[in-house]
């Protein structure tokens, strides 16, 4: 009886692959952050060759710009969550202060890996223009969205082109700042304080 061929596994589709590595990379800087993550491990957890990744990404900075505007685009940053529900909830400015410093004070836990991942990054770019251009091009994208959203809400509308992006600007700077701190294990920052510091900056901007 003849021996019958082995059979040969069909190639995986390209688009499976890079699903695979993001899925893959996203969980070892979420986990890692950013120095700390290496593209043997992120291959190794997508079950792929690091070949495969420079085929498809070409360098763990581009894998990481991919990955965190992925999340942008598909509203997984959480900060923006936060802040869309805290509109969704609100009425006037009063209730807004109130419900958005508090919800982004409890959510700070959560968010310190991926702030403290950001920082690794922006900590190359006075050495690395790539890294430059990368960390330029992601807060930019953050500065927009979370402008965009707050243009949503009437009383932050109100409040002018200006103002909206002032609010922006200074949000993201306190919540990069403050999630660091926070990753430390301080017990300095409790969430009453964290609220009012959050509350006192968003009165600030929009009185």
């Amino acid at each position: 009886m003849p021996e019958q061929a082995p059979v040969v596994g069909s190639r995986p589709k390209k688009a499976d692959v890079r699903h695979a590595i993001l899925a893959a990379a996203e969980s070892s800087f979420l986990e890692l952050g950013y120095d700390a993550t290496s593209l043997n491990h992120i291959a190794r957890s997508a079950g792929y060759t690091k070949g495969a990744i420079y085929s498809n990404f070409g360098s763990k900075l581009e894998l990481f710009h991919t990955v965190y505007q992925r999340r942008i685009a598909n509203g997984q940053d959480l900060v923006m969550r936060v802040v869309e529900r805290a509109f969704a909830e609100t009425e006037t400015k009063d209730e807004l202060l109130d419900v958005l410093s508090h919800r982004v004070s409890e959510a700070l836990p959560e968010l310190a890996p991926w702030q403290l991942a950001l920082s690794e990054l922006r900590s190359h770019v006075g050495r690395d223009e790539a890294a430059a251009t990368t960390y330029g091009q992601l807060y930019a994208d953050r500065v927009t969205a979370f402008t965009q959203a707050c243009k949503t809400h009437p009383a932050i509308a109100a409040a002018g082109e200006h103002r909206i992006h002032v609010l922006a600007v200074s949000m993201l700077a306190l919540i990069n700042v403050i999630a660091l701190e926070l990753s430390t294990g301080t017990a300095i920052l409790t969430e009453d304080v964290l609220s009012d510091v959050f509350r006192q900056n968003l009165q600030g901007v929009l009185s």
